[in-house]
Parts: structure tokens; sequence; C-alpha cells
């Protein structure tokens, strides 16, 4: 009996005979046949030509090549069955498919190439796929699908001690509502590569990966731009065992409203490594959101984070037990988000920065350390400009221990430069810019902060902002026409503010400081002498005569000049009288 073929109006089928080479890939199974599919439609006839139906049919055991035409058995080199790598190429430009879906794919090695010059179309009219398979090797390329519901659907689960294998590359998802679905389950291992493929159109989520088996999973110069789908990459990693690495490297993604990336680690034995290089995600409601557990090492590399409705990228660390979350950025771009990377981590967190720009954020970096948390967070040569909301913002919430450090880095025309809150003893800035934010540019509240050889210029406020318990050593910086107060000090404790450069000017400058004994109340200063409840700020050792915003950090202590006697101890605020013409707090 012939087959149901269907012509499609819209469809031109134009069947042409390239003579695509038969390729020979490292496989486990033995070789097979290469099986030319020469035909634009559908089904299992004896008519002269070769479907994909009967190519896969042929390949899966499902049809015996003796019943074949002798036309259609010239179209197969070699043997084809089940247990052998075949190779299905599709030698036309395109093939429209007919009710029932194609059979399923369960040999290993099974490998079907598209029109090499031009991928070849598979047209499916809403089919809930076009290839499902169920092996633990497969291959396809050169292959541009249109209006599944799902492009291709895979199972895999490899046994102990072996590793299964898929290839994806240069095809098209197009019109579906999924485009490649992974399952992959088993003791042995997986080894995913999808290189050079479009999805264009996806309504829900472009790649989903379910992968409990340890592995590497390669996503490199995929395009996933402008889609309607929730999440354009969904992975849910873990559940049983072995070390998985993602590489994710030359991808560009971008939704409408959905998220562009979204990582969820479940219980495993084994870790989970990262490196993300080279990517751009360029709109949605965010581009990356990750729940990190199983340790590991997550490392960014000048990726490029663009106009997203909500946070950039989201980092959530909940490591298991004992385990390490470790981040390393580098030379990433984060821009044009409502804020560019949100951290917040509980456990233990390693985590690094370096040559970081984010500008024209709502606000550049907020970070929350849990109760409990060890973090380690270092900062160098960072650019943190123009986020219209503020800069970098972390707080802590009754952490174990804290190590915050920015060192040589640009925080300004923001709303604020820094604002750090209950972190203890934590936060150590250096060689740094403070500039311009429109309220302060160092704020400390309930935790400990060290600044050194920085820049605090002309921001709308204060200068350096000490708030609660907060105990802020200030010393040989450059501190000078900041709004309210170049230092305003709200702490029952000492400030220490020495060897800082204030500026030429009077009021405020090294004039000021020249004309009145130490210690006074200086203008630009705020502490007990405007209020009794503050602590001092030690001003002593000031630079004579200084630069102000046009100099550079000093960075050795240099004795002010001016004939004004120091005082051999700091003061305390029942020793200093407060002025009845200063402002109050």
């Amino acid at each position: 009996m012939r087959g149901v073929r269907r012509v499609v109006s819209f469809l031109i089928v134009t069947i042409l005979a390239i003579g695509v080479p038969a390729s020979s890939p490292a496989r486990a199974a033995p070789l097979g046949a290469d099986i030319h599919v020469n035909s634009g439609f559908d089904g299992n006839d004896r008519d002269n030509v070769l479907t994909l139906r009967e190519a896969i049919m042929l390949s899966e055991g499902d049809l015996n090549k003796g019943v074949l035409t002798p036309a259609e058995q010239g179209q197969i080199a070699g043997t084809p069955g089940k247990g052998l790598a075949d190779t299905i190429l599709l030698d036309i430009g395109g093939i429209a498919l007919a009710k029932p879906e194609l059979p399923d794919i369960t040999d290993p090695d099974t490998f079907i190439k598209g029109n090499t010059a031009n991928r070849t179309d598979l047209f499916g009219l809403g089919f809930a796929y076009a290839f499902r398979t169920k092996t633990d090797r497969f291959r396809a390329e050169n292959i541009r699908f249109n209006d599944f519901n799902s492009d291709i659907v895979s199972e895999a689960k490899p046994g102990a001690g072996n590793t299964a294998d898929f290839r994806l590359q240069n095809l098209g998802f197009n019109r579906a509502k999924k485009g490649f679905s992974l399952k992959a389950g088993g003791a042995g291992k997986f080894n995913l590569s999808l290189a050079d493929n479009d999805f264009p159109n996806i309504a829900a989520k472009g790649i989903l990966i379910d992968a409990e088996v340890g592995g590497e999973y390669d996503f490199l110069n995929n395009r996933l731009l402008d889609l309607d789908a929730k999440v354009a990459v969904d992975l849910e990693l873990g559940g049983g065992a072995g070390d998985i690495k993602v590489v994710f490297r030359g991808n560009r993604v971008s939704t409408r409203k959905g998220i562009g990336t979204v990582v969820n680690e479940s219980h495993q034995d084994g870790k989970a490594d990262y490196t993300w290089d080279h990517n751009e995600w360029l709109g949605g409601s965010a581009a990356l959101r990750a729940q990190l557990r199983l340790g590991g090492e997550w490392d960014s590399t000048n990726n490029t984070v663009k106009g997203h409705a909500g946070t950039g990228v989201q980092l959530t660390a909940r490591p298991f037990g004992a385990l390490t979350t470790t981040v390393m950025i580098d030379a990433d771009t984060y821009m044009s988000n409502r804020a560019g990377l949100k951290v917040d981590a509980s456990g233990k967190l390693d985590m690094s920065t370096h040559l970081f720009s984010l500008f024209d954020n709502a606000i550049a970096i907020e970070g929350f350390l849990r109760p409990g948390v060890t973090a380690h967070w270092t900062n160098s040569r960072m650019t943190v400009e123009d986020n219209f909301d503020g800069g970098v913002r972390i707080f802590g919430f009754k952490a174990l221990s804290i190590e915050l450090f920015i060192s040589g880095s640009i925080l300004n025309h923001n709303k604020f430069g820094g604002h750090f809150k209950n972190l203890g003893q934590s936060v150590f800035i250096d060689s740094s810019t403070i500039d311009s934010n429109t309220q302060d540019g160092l704020r400390f509240v309930n935790g400990d902060a060290e600044v050194v050889t920085s820049h605090i210029c002309a921001n709308g406020r204060d200068g350096v902002r000490a708030e609660g318990g907060s105990d802020v050593n200030a010393s040989q910086d450059i501190i000078d026409l900041n709004g309210a107060f170049d230092v305003r000090n709200l702490t029952p404790n000492v400030l220490s503010a020495t060897g800082n450069d204030w500026g030429p000017e009077n009021p405020g400058g090294a004039q000021e400081m020249d004309l009145k004994p130490f210690p006074s109340n200086i203008s630009v200063i705020f502490d007990t002498f405007d209020s009794p409840r503050r602590g001092f700020v030690n001003y002593s050792n000031w630079q004579d005569p200084g630069a102000g915003c046009r100099g550079t950090p000093p960075t050795t202590t240099t004795t002010s000049t001016s004939t004004t006697t120091t005082s051999s101890s700091v003061p305390t605020s029942s020793s200093i009288p407060t002025s009845s013409s200063t402002p109050t707090s």
C-alpha cells in the first residue's frame, strides 16, 4: 500500500542532488551505511525514492534493505541496521512530513545530516516532535525544523562506565514551543555539544537540559534572539553522581519578556563548574539566574549583559554542607539593566571581580550575605558609573565572617558610591575614586571599614559617612568638596581620618585646620563637636598645603606644617566642648 503523502500549499520542495559526502566521525558502534534521502515527501512506499521515514526505519532495523526497489537500494552505500553507525544524508532542500510522527531513534551513533550549503527544512505543521531519540549517542547537522511542538526530544541513560555523546550543529529551531530538550540519567557520563544553532520564534523554552549525570555540556556560538519564550536556556542540573562542567561560549540570547538563562542545581555526588565566555544577553526580564548548591567554580569572562527590565545576573549561592561557591568575573560589562549583579549567598563564598564594568543600570551591584555566611569578596579595577539608583550596596545578616575588598576601582556619578551595612570587620577600600555621586560617596552602617589612598570628591551629601556601631579608618585619602560634610561620624566611636588631603580652601581645608588649634570644630567634619553623642574624627597630620580634588591621594603620612599644637591622645566627646554654632545631626 502506498503511504499518505501531503503536499503543503506554501511549500515548494526542491530536490537537489548535491552529493553530500559521507562523514566518518569517531564512533563506538561498527560502521554502518550512508543512506541518502532524495524524497521531499513522507511515507514508506516502494516508489524508487527514499524518504526520511524509510531511512530511520532502515537504521533502526525495522525495514530491510532487501525489500527496497533497485532505485531505492541505489541510495544506500553499505548495510544499515540496528547496532550499526548509520549516517542519514538529506540530499534535498526540504521535506514535508506526515502523520504519524517519525519513528523513535534508538540506535546508537545515528547521524542525520542535512544540506551542507543551505540547511534542509523539515515541516511539521504542529506535530508533537520532529526527532525523538532514546539513545546514548546521536548527531544532527544542517537541518531547520519548522512548526513542530518540540523539535528534538531526547532521553539518554548511559550505564556505569559509559559516556553518552550528543552533537547538534548548525540547526535551526523555528516556530516551536520547545527547541531541544534532553533528559539525561543513568550511572555513566554525558557529553553534549550544541554549536552554531539558531532558535527563532520559540514560545516556551529554546533549550531544556535536565541532567542527573556528570559530564561536559557545551553551548557554543548559538543564537537565541528575540524569543517569546519564558526561558531561552534552562539548565536543571544534579540529582545523580559525577562532576558537571558547563561551557557557555559565544552565544547571543534575548527574550521579549522572559529570562535568558536559568541554572538550578540539586543534590549531586560531585561539583559543578561553569565557564561563561564572550556571550551576549540582550534584553528580557533577566539575563541569567542561577541557584548554586554544588560548589565548584563559576568563571565569567568578557560577557555583555544589557537591557533587562529586572536584574541582569542573579546568583543565589546555597552550597550543600561545607562546600564553597567560587565566583570569578573578569572583564564583563553590565549596562542598562534594572540591577546589574545581585549576589545572595549563604555558606561559603569566595568571589572576585576584575575589570568589571557596570553603567547605566538602576543599581550596579547588590549583595545579600545571609546568616552564617563566610565570604571573601575582592574587586579590582572595577568601574561603576552612572547607575541612577546606586553603585555598590552590600548588606550582611548576622554573617559569620566577611571580607570585602575594593581596589583600584571607580565609583562615580551614581546615586551613591558604596553602601555597606552589617558587614562586621570587613570592608577594605584602597586606591579608588569615589566622585560625583548624588548622595554619599561611601556609607558604612554597623560595620568596620578601612579606606586608604582613595579620591573621594564632589559627592552630593557626605564623602564618608559612618553610622551605628561602625569603626572606620579613612586615612591618606583626598576627601574634598563633598556636599554636606567630607566626613560625617554618626557613631560613638573615634573615626580615624589622619594624613588626609582636605583641599587648600578655607573653610574646611588645610587653611582652616592651620588657623585653629587641634582638635577643633572643622566645618567639613561632623563629629562630637557638633553632637556630644557622636565620636571624634581624628583629622591629625593633614596634608599642608593640600591639593584637594586636583591632586592624587598621599601615599605617606605628612605631618601638617601649621603652628597649631597636636594632641598626644585622641580626645573624647566629654573632653571636647560642643560649639553652639555648629550644625546638628
